[in-house]
């Protein structure tokens, strides 16, 4: 039930209680699981981009609500920033 539930989770974050079972099976909320998964997906299409992609595009495509969210939360998860990352 863990592998539905989190895949329902990262396509729609605004649909998840609070789950105690959750918790404890993966040390974070859903919520920051699903942020953690994100930006981990962020940072593997951003080392290695298809043509024509930038941090807007991976931005949105993954969920993130702007170009300026998504900077932000990347480099407190990093300590840098996404722009310096897809440039190498």
């Amino acid at each position: 039930w863990l592998a539905g539930a989190l895949r329902d989770a990262v396509r729609s974050p605004f649909s998840i209680q609070p789950n105690p079972p959750f918790n404890g099976a993966c040390g974070c909320s859903p919520m920051q699981w699903v942020r953690r998964r994100r930006l981990h997906r962020a940072m593997q299409r951003l080392k290695n981009p298809l043509p024509g992609e930038n941090v807007t595009s991976i931005a949105t495509s993954l969920g993130f609500p702007s170009a300026l969210a998504f900077s932000r939360e990347f480099r407190r998860r990093y300590g840098c920033t996404p722009s310096s990352v897809l440039r190498g």
